[in-house]
């Protein structure tokens, strides 16, 4: 992680990049797909070295309420995703497309939490160390 610090980021890449292998799960400035946490105002809650660890590794700290659940109904109906609200009457699960599923309570018979992070790490999207430094500086230019 020092090397990839260490490395001179270039925004406009990383726009690119963040365009083509992040975009379909988080939302930047108003662009891309609501799935995993929102980054518009990432600056505020990692700096450069958490940033970069949170790409490199995601499983390392999930943020709070993005931890993944396999929600199983009575019927055998299987939801995996976040769960983002629940009251006495429902559930809602928000799948990894993005789509919520309001699953009545009555209806629920199984939930499992599962460890890891729905994001792949950068060793699995094939992103090298340059292209990491790209993402951090296009994410941390606000």
């Amino acid at each position: 992680m020092a090397d990839i610090a260490a490395l001179t980021g270039s925004a406009s890449a990383g726009q690119l990049i963040f365009k083509t292998s992040c975009s379909r799960c988080h939302i930047y400035n108003q662009k891309g797909i609501d799935v995993g946490p929102e980054l518009t105002n990432v600056q505020q809650q990692l700096d450069k070295n958490g940033l970069i660890e949170s790409i490199v590794y995601p499983n390392a700290s999930i943020t709070s309420g993005y931890e993944p659940w396999l929600v199983t109904t009575t019927t055998g109906q299987s939801y995996y995703g976040f769960i983002t609200s629940e009251t006495a009457q429902s559930l809602v699960v928000k799948g990894v497309t993005g789509q919520k599923h309001t699953l009545p309570i009555s209806t629920v018979s199984n939930r499992r939490k599962f460890s890891n992070s729905l994001m792949p790490s950068a060793q699995t999207m094939k992103l090298n160390q340059q292209q990491i430094a790209d993402i951090t500086a296009y994410l941390l230019k606000l």
